[in-house]
């Protein structure tokens, strides 16, 4: 939650409950000094924020006036001077730069060695959002050299840009890329001059690049370097950029626990070519597994049947742990039915399955709880009843029946399903009586996630089922179904 105090309000008894403070700033404030002179008003002994660990910076407007460099350095040490006094124990720094182009004085920032030098001596993560080249903003190239999580949102990638992961890669713990731009990944792991970068520490990379082209991307990094050797989380956006198995290189057996990937034919050879689906030396962590694809062809044959490159994939899933899976392509939904029903390994240890653009009927449901005895949470779009219930005219025929076809399923475990419907006139037959029937043949069912907008109608349709005659048996669990809406 968010306040804003005057000068008067701040006090040693407000200030010690103080754990973020944000400063909206300009160029201009900062160099002109009115920056500074606010904050002198707040600089005094009673005005410290003790427990604050994160800053949060926001320039905006760009200052455009030629300055002296020499002024500008001293501005800027004095405005960091402050900020120091107020947050002694600062751990992480977010900086956000709105401005765009590349101004003389935002180049001159760069050259003042005591700008977030001083600032960030403890500062363990940082967070740098902004456009254009990152060394004309120059908010990196001073950030402290122990930071253990870097958020790294900017517009496109210079050299200063691979410089700081540089910096950081002996102690980092946490890497977030997101960009626009085209990231040369060798360049993250090795420098021009093709010396190797090591990230010892690094338990978790996220990489974002929106709307690049990686179908060239056959790159290679050295052979028996361990880049990675501590990751355990890896997502990637786009399709996986490396002829090889670089990324998981040293990682699989003991480490890696949640893998998010986009895969085609190439990546999936690749992979497999060094030993990815090795069952001799399986990933025994992995946790979560979520797969997208290019074309769905390659991971199904022409007869939509699983290909064996998907089987093996998901054969790395381990024997003893559970895990998760996500598929996001809507026209994979009988290839994905097919592949469960062919009693792969992993399906004893499923029990999440997000495929948030395929539409289930409560007979694929079903079908899918019978093959998946582990299986507690299921995202997915609903078509209803099916073909058969949906035949039923008379709601006692149809309690009957449903009590019937599914006696033998008994699915122990499940619990939850995300139901996503398009059309609210079909809460009822695409929401509610799905739901009744998961309630009276799974022990463990508890909870239907409706969007807000539905949640009334769905409400009111449980409790007219709960009103039938037919259905009096079974007040109990459905009242708590109801409960818990």
């Amino acid at each position: 939650m968010a306040y804003n105090f005057t000068t008067q309000q701040l006090t040693a008894k407000t200030n010690k409950y103080v754990k973020t403070v944000s400063l909206f700033l300009s160029w201009t404030m900062v160099f002109s000094g009115r920056a500074l002179s606010q904050l002198n008003q707040l600089c005094s002994p009673n005005v410290v924020f003790p427990r604050a660990k994160q800053l949060q910076v926001f320039f905006s407007a760009p200052y455009t006036r030629k300055v002296d460099s020499g002024q500008i350095a001293q501005a800027i040490n004095a405005f960091t001077d402050r900020i120091q006094q107020l947050l002694p124990n600062t751990r992480n720094v977010q900086m956000t730069v709105y401005s765009f182009g590349f101004h003389a004085s935002a180049k001159e920032l760069a050259n003042c060695n005591r700008v977030l030098n001083n600032l960030c001596t403890q500062v363990q993560t940082a967070s740098f959002y902004g456009w254009g080249s990152p060394q004309s903003h120059g908010l990196q190239v001073h950030a402290h050299t122990g930071l253990t999580k870097l958020t790294y949102d900017w517009g496109i990638f210079g050299e200063e840009s691979y410089n700081l992961f540089y910096t950081h890669s002996q102690t980092l713990e946490h890497l977030s890329i997101r960009s626009g731009g085209v990231l040369n990944y060798n360049r993250l792991m090795q420098t021009h001059s093709h010396a190797a970068i090591i990230y010892p520490h690094l338990l978790s990379l996220k990489i974002e690049i929106e709307g690049a082209d990686f179908n060239n991307y056959q790159w290679k990094t050295p052979k028996r370097k361990v880049f990675f050797p501590q990751l355990r989380r890896f997502a990637l956006n786009h399709v996986y950029p490396f002829s090889d198995d670089t990324i998981f290189r040293g990682n699989r057996e003991t480490c890696i626990e949640s893998i998010r990937i986009t895969v085609d034919a190439n990546s999936l050879e690749a992979l497999a070519s060094h030993g990815m689906f090795d069952k001799a030396k399986p990933c025994r962590n992995l946790k979560h597994l979520a797969i997208t694809q290019e074309d769905e062809s390659y991971l199904f044959d022409e007869l939509g049947l699983p290909a064996d490159m998907l089987q093996r994939w998901l054969s790395v899933a381990p024997a003893l742990c559970s895990f998760s899976l996500l598929i996001d392509d809507p026209l994979l939904k009988q290839p994905l039915l097919a592949c469960i029903q062919s009693s792969l390994p992993c399906n004893s240890t499923l029990q999440l399955l997000v495929i948030p653009h395929i539409s289930l009927s409560l007979q694929d449901i079903m079908s899918l709880l019978s093959n998946l005895p582990m299986l507690t949470d299921l995202h997915c779009m609903s078509e209803g009843l099916g073909p058969e219930l949906a035949s039923f005219s008379v709601l006692s025929e149809l309690a009957s029946h449903i009590s019937s076809l599914f006696t033998d399923i008994r699915q122990p475990v499940f619990k939850f399903w995300r139901a996503i419907v398009n059309d609210p006139d079909l809460v009822e037959t695409s929401v509610a009586w799905p739901s009744v029937a998961l309630a009276l043949t799974c022990p463990s069912f508890s909870y239907t996630a409706v969007p807000p907008s539905q949640k009334a109608a769905y409400e009111d349709c449980l409790r007219q089922i709960m009103l039938s005659e037919d259905f009096k048996p079974h007040q109990d669990k459905l009242r708590n179904l109801l409960s818990l809406c």
